[in-house]
């Protein structure tokens, strides 16, 4: 029953990776094709392919098991954009963790340690996925949108000595106007 409901998930998760979710991360778009900034170094969208692919991973298994140079898997790394070769390794690990250490594991340690064995590791994957729930949400709010908010503030600083200014000249006017009233 687990398997089904896994593969449920993983086969709609992996086509609509396939056809929407690898250019995701790409920040400049044109006419279709997966071009992008290099110098944009957190994408407008992520993934989570994408974030525990960048660096390390992408590294080892191109030189690994695709002969890649690393220059080529740090260039992924950094453009986010990586081969679907990449991306079905990673699936096919992930279903294999999933079903023989997720699955096998824990159904066998549920059986044998019975409820209170089962109550622990919910509690212990709830917390889990509650510290890193709130750790990428500590990571969009400071990196991605820190510096969209610091650039918003310096345009909204640059622009108050000329509301001043806008502001001094009409109260000159008023002045002026009473004067010669």
């Amino acid at each position: 029953n687990a398997m089904v409901v896994y593969f449920c998930w993983w086969v709609p998760y992996t086509l609509w990776m396939l056809w929407i979710g690898l250019k995701l991360p790409v920040q400049n778009k044109t006419a279709g094709s997966r071009t992008t900034a290099v110098s944009a170094k957190v994408p407008k969208y992520d993934t989570v392919f994408h974030s525990l692919w960048r660096g390390g991973p992408c590294e080892l298994v191109g030189s690994l098991l695709w002969k890649r140079p690393k220059a080529v898997s740090q260039d992924q790394s950094q453009r986010s954009d990586f081969e679907i070769r990449d991306f079905m390794f990673y699936m096919f690990g992930h279903a294999v963790a999933c079903l023989v250490i997720g699955i096998g594991l824990v159904a066998g340690i549920s059986y044998i340690g019975g409820q209170r064995a089962h109550a622990v590791m919910l509690l212990l994957a709830t917390t889990i996925c509650a510290e890193r729930g709130a750790n990428r949400y500590i990571f969009y709010v400071t990196k991605m949108y820190g510096s969209k908010l610091r650039k918003a503030y310096q345009e909204l600083e640059g622009n108050l000595p000329r509301q001043l200014e806008g502001i001094d000249e009409q109260e000159s006017a008023k002045q002026e106007n009473k004067k010669s009233k």
